[in-house]
């Protein structure tokens, strides 16, 4: 029993220890195991950390694509809504244009049109979208809409047969109302075709009216570029018209040209011609252009600038008018050499008639102052007065020439109208008493003391009508009237009339007697003599002073002429007209140079009453000795002698002194020459005064009374 109980008991320490090693085993195995799991689970927590970083990452991963497609929606539908917009805003911009805009598909059918292009077909119903444009330009003319021109019925067919090009070719339609639409037509990839219809009715008018213009017409833009010029333009610089193009610039054009030898003032210096031409378009001043080109004719250039910088210009043929300039010029050069011809004809002429006369004039004048008898005086007296009626003339021919040149000179200085009218009448005493004619002067008691204006030829008037007046009336009285007045303008001025009781001027000859060569009384029956030169001549003169001379009939019968100056009033008196003589003269030494043998004895005895000591040269050179060995008070120079002229030996007798360092001699000229410019050359010369032929005693006298007082004695 007890062995049954070792028994258990080993066996139950056998099963303890088998179950404390199984229990060893097991818990090594479940260590093991556990420290797999540790070690799975590590893994898997490891692996689970990665998945959620994953998780999160594809999350927000997930969230972006959200937030991606979300945006590409929006995106997607701004865009359409934008597109809608830009559709609906464009159409709208093409309703507004003024420009016609219509779209057509591959058929030739309208898709869409805007209302201007709509107003071309005038409000007709066919004008619907699916309409084809043969159809709509059948409309046009069935309705009267278009004018065809000479293409009538047909013209639908062509309009519509253009498409068929590619490019469409443009054309312009013609409209009843004036309206003028170009069509201008693109085709689109599609097959479709793009529409534009532009109303150029003003801009083609314009155009029109420019092509009309006589004269080239150009355009340039702000950057020197060719706009537009009419056809006119071409034609004148048809040399270098396939460089006339639009938007060729102004350079260019010009350049060719030059290459072309189109202008022809540059020929030779085409750099220089260039670059000028250019400043005068690019800096305009005003002034036009006068330019030659190549086929010879003129052109004048005139350039404005544009509001916006640009450039319009004309070239205008003036080739007729600088055929005119040089023919002008050539009649003025023929005129001016024919008056230079005739001043020296009737220069010369008067030189040679007045050298004879001062000697005839001279001698007649001696020959009253002898002892002659009654009928010795009388045939004196007649050659006086027929030599002094030659002068007469020949001064009236030379004052007409002159007027008619307009080449008077005119003087201005103070004098006494009374003295004038008082001196000039009593100059006609004698041939008035002799007539049995009363002189009355008339001086209005408003008249000015004194006037500024040339007295001499106021006298010369005054005498001139003077003259007729007393020559014309056979009884009764001349009445010189002088007042002060207002010329048309309202200046101050003198009024002379001369009124005489003669016959007057029949009417029919009124309107001739201020007519050079022209009297009274017409014809070769003439009871009076004259050159007929004297009104011509006064009215020459009156008008040359800014006045008139008119003619009217006195009242009760008689000629009465006005004469209308406007002259100032001058501040202070007028000179005296008279010159105390002193009671003693020095004896005054003088040098004459004079050629002629007879008028040499004229001035002998001229001077010979005056007391002077007279040493006479017969040319220049002897002139000069005689004043250079004793320098004399005066010297008296003829101006046309042989070996040396007057003019000549003034200017060595100048230099003479100023070598010497001399005071000045007085040297007055005696000459028969008589025109303005010949007295200017002898001043220029160096004379002092000029003294004209036939020499009086009273003129001679003057001088030496100048010489004299100049001396101081």
């Amino acid at each position: 029993m007890r062995g049954a109980e070792l028994t258990r008991q080993e066996q139950d320490r056998r099963n303890r220890l088998a179950a404390e090693r199984m229990l060893v085993t097991s818990v090594d195995a479940s260590s093991d195991k556990l420290r797999k799991l540790e070690l799975a689970n590590g893994t898997l927590h490891r692996r689970m950390a990665d998945w959620r970083d994953q998780a999160e990452k594809l999350t927000a991963e997930n969230a972006e694509l959200r937030a991606d497609r979300d945006r590409v929606a929006r995106d997607a539908a701004e865009d359409r809504a934008g597109e809608r917009m830009e559709k609906s805003a464009l159409w709208a911009a093409l309703q507004t244009i003024p420009d016609g805009f219509a779209i057509y598909d591959a058929q030739e059918c309208l898709i869409a049109a805007n209302a201007a292009y709509l107003s071309i077909f005038d409000g007709l119903d066919v004008t619907q979208p699916g309409t084809p444009v043969r159809d709509l330009f059948a409309a046009l003319l069935q309705e009267g809409v278009v004018d065809p021109g000479n293409r009538g019925n047909d013209w639908p067919e062509y309009m519509a047969g253009r498409w068929r090009h590619d490019p469409i070719p443009p054309e312009v339609m013609y409209l009843w109302n004036g309206r003028i639409i170009k069509l201008i037509e693109t085709r689109l990839p599609d097959g479709g075709v793009v529409s534009r219809g532009s109303d150029q009715t003003d801009m083609l008018r314009l155009q029109s009216a420019i092509e009309a213009l006589p004269d080239g017409f150009v355009v340039f833009d702000a950057e020197d570029r060719l706009v537009t010029c009419n056809e006119q333009y071409r034609r004148f610089y048809a040399v270098s018209r396939d460089a006339i193009t639009p938007g060729t610039t102004f350079t260019n054009i010009l350049q060719a040209g030059l290459r072309s030898g189109q202008y022809q003032e540059a020929i030779g210096r085409e750099e220089a011609w260039l670059e000028e031409r250019l400043d005068r378009h690019q800096n305009l001043d005003g002034k036009p252009i006068e330019q030659q080109i190549s086929d010879g004719r003129w052109l004048r250039v005139v350039e404005v600038e544009t509001p916006d910088g640009g450039r319009a210009g004309f070239r205008i043929d003036i080739t007729a008018m600088k055929e005119q300039e040089i023919e002008l010029r050539r009649m003025h050069t023929a005129a001016q050499a024919a008056e230079r011809a005739k001043s020296a004809f009737l220069s010369n002429m008067g030189h040679e008639i007045r050298t004879p006369m001062n000697g005839l004039v001279g001698t007649a004048d001696l020959l009253l102052e002898t002892g002659l008898d009654a009928d010795q005086i009388e045939l004196a007296r007649t050659l006086r007065r027929s030599a002094g009626a030659l002068l007469t003339f020949m001064d009236d021919v030379l004052d007409f020439s002159r007027a008619e040149a307009d080449r008077i000179v005119l003087s201005s200085d103070a004098f006494s109208p009374v003295a004038l009218v008082q001196e000039t009448v009593a100059s006609f005493e004698a041939q008035a008493r002799l007539k049995g004619l009363t002189l009355v002067p008339d001086a209005s008691p408003g008249l000015a003391v004194s006037f500024m204006g040339d007295a001499r030829r106021i006298r010369q008037i005054l005498a001139n009508l003077l003259s007729n007046a007393v020559k014309f009336s056979d009884a009764g009285t001349v009445t010189v009237q002088a007042a002060s007045d207002r010329s048309a303008k309202g200046q101050p001025a003198l009024r002379l009339s001369v009124l005489d009781t003669g016959a007057g001027v029949p009417a029919d000859r009124v309107e001739h007697i201020f007519q050079g060569f022209s009297q009274a009384q017409d014809g070769t029956a003439r009871p009076h003599d004259g050159s007929g030169l004297g009104l011509a001549i006064c009215r020459k003169l009156a008008e040359q002073m800014g006045g008139t001379l008119t003619y009217r009939d006195r009242e009760g019968g008689g000629a009465a002429f006005d004469c209308v100056l406007p002259l100032p009033v001058a501040s202070e008196p007028g000179p005296d007209a008279a010159r105390a003589d002193p009671m003693v003269r020095p004896v005054m030494r003088v040098v004459a140079a004079e050629d002629n043998a007879t008028n040499r004895m004229v001035l002998g005895k001229l001077m010979e009453p005056l007391g002077v000591d007279l040493r006479i040269a017969q040319n220049g050179q002897e002139c000069i000795d005689l004043v250079c060995a004793d320098p004399p008070d005066l010297v008296l120079m003829d101006i046309s002698m042989p070996d040396m002229d007057g003019c000549e030996a003034t200017r060595r007798l100048r230099k003479w002194e100023a070598d010497q360092d001399r005071p000045p001699l007085p040297i007055v000229a005696m000459t028969a020459h008589i025109l303005p410019e010949e007295i200017q050359r002898f001043l220029t010369a160096g004379m002092d005064r000029v003294i004209h032929k036939p020499l009086k005693r009273d003129a001679l006298s003057a001088e030496l009374d100048n010489a004299r007082e100049a001396k101081g004695g």
